[in-house]
């Protein structure tokens, strides 16, 4: 069983640091219309009793629908849920979604804004959340409405682990790591998710929990009854070039 990865054949796959906070500004608005605008409903009527007459960004009558909302509340909210959802979904190289509820821009500049780059490979994301809730409608009966907030999240971008590493370490990746820079990368990425650039698991990702303290060159594995390194591993199984032999495993 390999126990490592070597970390120049991972590579970042962009995504949300944990630090998020929200912002409500002029964008708002503009995230609203979008959304709005691009959104297709469809007549479930057969599966939840109810189908949907209008559904409009107008203040005073956001969304209205026909009998059922008292009945089911439950399936009704999940079902804008989805479909306020839906063009996101649709539109993976335009948007990227968290946990259906949030939505970042994959290329702001398209739509007017510029992504503002943090440093130590990280930016900030320019996005919205929403959440659909049951209020009182016109005439005193039920609605549903769709609460849309903008967002601005940092993100770290798409690169190569051990570039990463050492660009937040500010070192080149032909030294040879020390004590103080294997505590410090250890600590950078656990929980960060990555995919292979090599072999047949590039559509796979991987999440770190740590390092090894041992480099590929010198992390031992049984291969054929032998005890070969994972550099001679990678080398004889996949034909990969090992550079950095002497960096820690994932």
């Amino acid at each position: 069983m390999i126990l490592g990865i070597l970390i120049e054949h991972l590579v970042l796959i962009t995504q949300c640091i944990k630090i998020v906070f929200f912002v409500k500004s002029l964008l708002e608005p503009m995230f609203a219309n979008i959304l709005m605008s691009l959104i297709t409903c469809y007549d479930y009527a057969a599966t939840l009793f109810f189908s949907l007459v209008e559904f409009t960004s107008d203040d005073t009558r956001m969304t209205n629908v026909g009998d059922g909302l008292s009945e089911l509340p439950a399936e009704i909210i999940r079902f804008f849920g989805l479909s306020t959802s839906r063009y996101a979904s649709k539109h993976p190289k335009d948007h990227v979604m968290y946990e259906s509820l949030k939505t970042y821009f994959m290329e702001p500049g398209r739509y007017g804004f510029t992504s503002s780059d943090l440093g130590d490979g990280k930016y900030l994301a320019l996005g919205a959340s929403k959440v659909v809730v049951p209020v009182e409608g016109p005439r005193n009966q039920g609605a549903l409405a769709v609460i849309i907030d903008s967002k601005k999240t940092p993100f770290y971008h798409s690169i190569n682990l051990l570039e990463m590493i050492c660009n937040a370490l500010k070192i080149d990746a032909n030294i040879t790591p020390n004590r103080g820079h294997w505590e410090f990368a250890v600590i950078y990425v656990k929980r960060l998710e990555w995919f292979f650039i090599y072999g047949r698991r590039q559509d796979s990702t991987v999440i770190l929990n740590s390092l090894t303290n041992s480099s590929g060159h010198d992390t031992l594995m049984e291969y054929h009854g032998k005890q070969i390194s994972i550099v001679q591993y990678l080398e004889q199984c996949y034909y990969v070039e090992i550079r950095f032999h002497h960096w820690p495993l994932a």
